[in-house]
Formats: structure tokens, C-alpha cells, sequence
């Protein structure tokens, strides 16, 4: 059913949650800043998450959603940097919403009877795909890849097929589109066109290795694809290359650790990733980093709860969501694992960064 979405946001929460170590901050001068999701949710079951940004220097916090009974995460930024797509309640069903970087603007897109989710703005701004969930007499089918015009006019659906399509992602050259698909146990990554059209299985699960996660990035100049996959299960998951049109499978780790949330430098050259050495564990948990044309990895920081890295604006510094007592909270650490800095430091969770400018 379509509120399944609240158990799996409080299943990100507790994977996410806990742990002992105080973080000492130290000074740290940014004018970028980034938008973020905070909750209380764990804590206090009235509590629900609404975005936030703040500067990378911890100042000029603001809130941007102010939602007392329904959610609003899951946020997205164009290139720009100044439009902000998130997920929402606050009509009742979770819609796809937009917001300016200031607070202002806010507009429901879909404004849909169905749950859209997983939001993502091409790159010259022209429009946006998102994830619907399908429903027949109110039970779930499956999920579907829509793409609408940046007004929310226009809502198509690109893939029409029966299988659970989801996380979609748009090629830099705005006419490709990537998603991933299951049914059955069956996972696979596909490519189509802008309009839907030659949809084709780029890796599936008939092929070695054969099992993926739906962790996946595609690098800045179009040319390659960084994700997750196993010869094994999903208990251990390598990161791998490969060209944007399925070409030259290339792996780059192999190791026992349980890896996940790959981005790519700005400049591609490199892949930060997050590590875990047990599946589903927040304990023994880390950022590395690894040329993508492969070799050696690089311990940036090891801290419990690492989530979903992301490269600054300049590229030399990185963004991630980390444990702090308790609580999570949103630091900043040089590329060369020098100057860990808590932007948040606050006693709420706080998670799901992304760059606005």
C-alpha cells in the first residue's frame, strides 16, 4: 500500500541512527551551502522530517518546510543549484513538490492521487522525472518512470511496463534516462530515451556478477557509469565502471565490506563511496575514495553511520551525513581527510545533503 513510505522512511532512520562518539568541531569559513532533511523522528514519534539548509560554516540556518503532520524529504537540486524538488505530504498524498533555495515558491508538480517519489531535474532545466507508484483498487501494481515539464504539466509515463521501475537518474546530455527494474528477484539497469523508447538492460541479473544494488552514479562528462554489484549477495557489494552504454565492465574493489552510495569527483577522476563492514550495520563505517580508472583505495574518515558522500561545489571537499552521540548530523571534511567539521551539531537527525548555491 501507498503508506508503506512511512515505514520505509523509519527503516532509513534507524540504519541510519546511533552511536557513541563526540566529534570535535574546528573552524570552517563557506559561503556554499546545501539543503538538508532533519527529524526528530526516532525520538519522538510526533516529530517529522521538513528540509532545512544552512552554509557550509554552520551559519544561516533556515527551515523551508514547516510540516506538523505530514513529511517533506528526499530533496533534489538541478545544476543551477537554486531549485530544490522534494517529496511531500502535504496534500495528503506524497506528491512531488518545488521549492526556491530561499523557502520561497513552494508548488505542488503532481499533485497526483498515486505516491510520487525520487525526483530529478535534467540538467538544462527543461524538465523532470520522478518515480509513481501504480495502484488498482487501491492495492500497489508496481512503480513507473514519469517525466513531466518543470510547471508539472505534462506528466507522461516513459517506461508503461509491469515491472517496479525505480531510482532514475538523466544523462548529462539531457536524452538519456537510466533506471533501475525488478520483478521476481530480478534486478536489471536500463537506459532509454527521453521519450521512452529503446528501453534496454544495460546489466541484469542473468549476467555475472549478478546481483546489484540500486546505488548507482553517472559520471559528470556522460561517459561512465560507477555502481554496485556482487558475485555472491547483496550482503557484499563491490563498485564497478562501466561505459555509459554497457560497454567495458571494469571492477574496482574486492573486498568483504558492504559498499554503497558511489559519486563521482568533479573533475571524474575519482569515486567517493561509503563502506560497512556488515550489511545493514552502522558500526565500522567509512568513506574511501578510488581513482575510476581503478587502483588502490583511500580511507578518508571512518565514522559510524557514513551516508550518502558528496563532492562541494570546488570539488575539494566532501559532505556527508555521520553519526554524533546519538544523533546524526551533516559534516564537511577536506578531500585528504584533514579538517572534520560538524556543520550541523545539533541534538535532531540530520541527513540527505545536497549542494545549493
Amino acid at each position: 500500500m501507498r503508506y508503506s513510505l512511512f515505514f520505509a522512511f523509519a527503516l532509513i532512520i534507524l540504519l541510519l541512527s546511533g552511536c557513541d562518539d563526540k566529534i570535535v568541531d574546528s573552524d570552517h569559513i563557506e559561503e556554499e551551502a546545501i539543503v538538508f532533511v532533519s527529524s526528530n523522528a526516532l525520538k519522538d514519534q510526533n516529530s517529522v522530517p521538513n528540509l532545512y539548509s544552512i552554509k557550509l560554516d554552520g551559519s544561516a540556518l533556515k527551515q523551508l518546510t514547516f510540516g506538523t503532520d505530514y513529511f517533506s524529504f528526499e530533496p533534489s537540486v538541478g545544476k543551477n543549484g537554486n531549485l530544490i524538488l522534494f517529496e511531500s505530504g502535504a496534500d495528503g498524498n506524497p506528491d512531488i513538490f518545488s521549492i526556491s533555495a530561499d523557502g520561497s515558491n513552494i508548488v505542488n508538480l503532481t499533485n497526483s492521487l498515486s505516491h510520487d517519489s525520487e525526483p530529478q531535474i535534467s540538467d538544462d532545466g527543461s524538465f523532470i522525472i520522478f518515480k509513481r507508484y501504480i495502484y488498482i483498487d487501491g492495492w500497489q501494481q508496481n512503480s513507473q518512470i514519469y517525466k513531466m515539464n518543470m510547471n508539472g504539466t505534462n506528466q507522461i509515463n516513459l517506461t508503461n511496463n509491469d515491472l517496479f521501475t525505480h531510482h532514475p537518474k538523466i544523462h548529462p546530455n539531457n536524452s538519456d534516462i537510466y533506471y533501475f527494474a525488478h520483478q521476481n528477484g530480478k534486478f536489471a539497469l536500463f537506459r532509454m530515451d527521453i521519450n521512452g523508447e529503446n528501453q534496454k538492460a544495460l546489466i541484469d541479473s542473468s549476467l555475472s556478477p549478478s546481483v546489484y544494488h540500486n546505488s548507482y552514479a553517472i559520471s559528470n562528462d556522460g561517459t561512465k557509469i560507477a555502481f554496485l554489484a556482487s558475485e555472491m549477495s547483496v550482503e557484499k557489494l563491490d563498485l564497478y565502471t562501466m561505459n555509459y552504454d554497457g560497454s567495458n565492465i571494469t571492477r574496482l574493489t574486492d573486498n568483504q565490506e558492504f559498499e554503497s552510495s558511489p559519486n563521482f569527483s568533479n573533475d571524474d577522476s575519482q569515486i567517493i563511496y561509503t563502506v560497512s563492514s556488515n550489511y545493514g550495520s552502522a558500526d565500522n563505517t567509512a568513506i574511501k575514495i578510488i581513482s575510476s580508472s581503478g587502483g588502490s583505495s583511500q580511507t578518508i574518515v571512518e565514522i559510524e553511520n557514513a551516508s550518502t558522500p558528496i563532492f562541494n561545489k570546488d570539488g575539494d571537499k566532501i559532505i556527508f551525513a555521520a553519526s554524533n552521540d546519538d544523533f546524526l548530523d551533516i559534516f564537511m571534511i577536506n578531500k585528504d581527510g584533514s579538517d572534520l567539521f560538524n556543520i550541523t551539531n545539533s541534538k535532531i537527525d540530520n541527513f540527505s545533503p545536497k549542494i545549493v548555491y
